[in-house]
């Protein structure tokens, strides 16, 4: 029993003994005839003001405040990945998708892998991995120090810039991915985003590595 019970038990006891004594003097004093109780007044009193101390206290333990500790457990942060697309862009003669890529972080996969870099209009009515207007880059051997890559832009990713110049549109977004893929792999498959997968590839952006 902790002591928060045990003085609401006191608390009850002392405060039913107190209203049997005051109970049997207003008996008394109405000329009623019950059995006599040994207390005086001064020993009510003593029990009040102990049935008083024992209620403080028991308010005490019911409302004070209180501290709750709480143990938080954050995730671990995942280390942020290196740097690996420096720059990228379309140039104008001939029209190219122009990348600047450092695959220094990228050594414990060259054995297996090339990088390569996929690029596209963004086109927000079509699902990026799906869209086959992409321009894919040659594969190149991953080595310490940037690697410049130009690429000519293919057929439907030219056709569709086309389109936009014809229908007056100046302005447009890209965007380019870097990409691992297995060493042979016939670049001239990856027809889109997600073939990149199918030949066991990885996406940087995507993908753990």
């Amino acid at each position: 029993m902790d002591l928060e019970k045990l003085n609401n038990y006191v608390q009850i006891a002392l405060w039913i003994g107190s209203a049997i004594v005051w109970g049997r003097k207003m008996l008394r004093d109405k000329k009623l005839r019950i059995p006599e109780i040994p207390f005086s007044t001064k020993a009510i009193f003593i029990a009040i003001g102990i049935g008083l101390l024992i209620s403080s206290t028991s308010l005490y333990f019911s409302y004070r405040p209180r501290i709750v500790e709480k143990t938080v457990v954050q995730a671990a942060q995942q280390p942020s990945k290196p740097r690996i697309l420096l720059a990228w862009g379309t140039i104008d003669k001939p029209k190219a998708c122009s990348d600047m890529l450092d695959v220094s972080s990228l050594m414990q996969y060259e054995e297996k892998y090339g990088v390569a870099v996929v690029c596209a209009l963004m086109d927000p009515t079509v699902d990026k991995f799906e869209d086959q207007r992409i321009t894919v880059s040659a594969l190149r051997t991953i080595a310490i120090g940037p690697i410049e890559i130009t690429t000519p832009l293919s057929k439907p990713m030219s056709d569709e810039l086309k389109q936009l110049n014809a229908a007056g549109v100046k302005q447009f977004s890209e965007w380019h991915e870097v990409v691992l893929l297995p060493k042979g792999t016939p670049v001239s498959e990856i027809r889109k985003l997600s073939d990149v997968r199918r030949y066991q590839g990885k996406i940087l952006t995507y993908d753990p590595y």
